[in-house]
């Protein structure tokens, strides 16, 4: 999965809209490929920031 960061603060309607536009770059054929040449798939390595939250927070919780 790749993520992205935004400050805390940041209003829920403006991460949405951050979030929307990067899924949707990330399928794009050109980094479909690119994720294709590295032995990733764009189904299991493209996430939204609800999917990328959750995995930060549990491999926090893991951490500490």
């Amino acid at each position: 999965t790749r993520g992205y960061w935004v400050l805390n603060g940041t209003p829920e309607d403006r991460i949405e809209v951050l979030s929307e536009a990067l899924v949707k770059a990330m399928k794009h054929e050109v980094f479909a490929n690119y994720l294709k040449s590295a032995g990733l798939t764009p189904e299991e390595s493209v996430a939204g920031h609800e999917e990328w939250t959750k995995n930060i927070r549990e491999e926090y919780a893991q951490a500490v």
